[in-house]
């Protein structure tokens, strides 16, 4: 009796054990999971003006170093051929253009389609 019970109590932690592991979701098909192995972004070299700066290394602190982040003039072209013409000369006129704030993607600011996908 006592080795029906033992083989009957293998059985059943074998059957939770296999639909335990059935209903775990893999990493590349779980949305929450995005950034395995992925590192932070990083500037790996950086310039100083002096020597005693280079020491410091305080990368703030490098009259090289300009942020790009804060409000950028945008405009939304589908394709090239829709693009303004001369938009790069310095006298360009831009006031009708919108104001992104970067960092951002303009798709989120309702610009062109988000492209996203979790199906592989």
């Amino acid at each position: 009796m006592s080795s029906r019970v033992t083989c009957l109590a293998a059985v059943c932690a074998g059957v939770f054990y296999v639909s335990s592991l059935l209903a775990q979701t893999p990493d590349w098909e779980n949305p929450a999971i995005y950034a395995v192995g992925k590192e932070p972004p990083h500037c790996t070299m950086v310039l100083y003006g002096d020597v005693g700066s280079a020491k410091k290394a305080i990368v703030a602190e490098s009259p090289f170093r300009q942020s790009l982040n804060g409000d950028w003039k945008f405009h939304w072209a589908p394709d090239p051929d829709s693009r303004p013409t001369d938009f790069w000369s310095a006298d360009y006129d831009d006031a009708n253009w919108d104001t992104l704030v970067v960092p951002s993607n303009w798709q989120m600011h309702g610009y062109g389609v988000p492209l996203y996908t979790n199906i592989t």
